[in-house]
């Protein structure tokens, strides 16, 4: 997911219901953004909240959060 800077959501609840609200995520697949849009729009502690209660991974990249949008085991291939 790449945000709007200029309509951008302006509470935590709106980024989250922005971030989440694709076909993507609803069919557990990954969404992505960009650690610099979630730092300014909910910060760190609120994200890492967020995605412990919904029971998802996120790992960061070079700048971009990839959010796996389900509680499936993980497994590292290469």
């Amino acid at each position: 997911m790449q945000l709007d800077l200029q309509t951008s959501p302006p509470s935590p609840e709106a980024f989250f219901d922005d971030l989440f609200d694709c076909d993507a995520a609803r069919a557990g697949h990954v969404v992505q953004v960009s650690r610099l849009d979630m730092e300014r729009f909910v910060g760190r502690a609120r994200f890492e909240e967020e995605m412990k209660a919904r029971k998802y991974t996120a790992l960061l990249n070079r700048g971009q959060i990839f959010v796996i949008c389900n509680n499936k085991d993980l497994r590292l291939m290469v």
